[in-house]
């Protein structure tokens, strides 16, 4: 939920592609994904110090990527698969 609540205020996003982060970020686009390395990740941090404007646009995509799973769209999407199976 961190991770979508970050988005979902336009944060740049940094994570390590486990679990089903990879699910939601698309590296360079709506974030960075990184190595569970604390060097690597410090990398990408002063990456996105050095160009805000990258920040910015990884950011503004977060946002948009964050709006596909409200509550609402879940609930909807929960409710289209379980009325196709009954």
């Amino acid at each position: 939920m961190a991770l979508l609540e970050a988005m979902a205020i336009g944060k740049p996003i940094i994570a390590t592609p486990v679990g089903g982060i990879p699910e939601v970020i698309k590296d360079g686009e709506n974030g960075l994904l990184v190595e569970p390395d604390a060097k690597k990740i410090a990398g990408k941090i002063e990456f996105l110090l050095e160009n805000p404007q990258i920040a910015k646009k990884l950011g503004e995509n977060a946002k948009r990527t964050a709006e596909k799973f409200t509550w609402e769209k879940t609930a909807e999407r929960f409710l289209e698969i379980y009325m196709m199976k009954y």
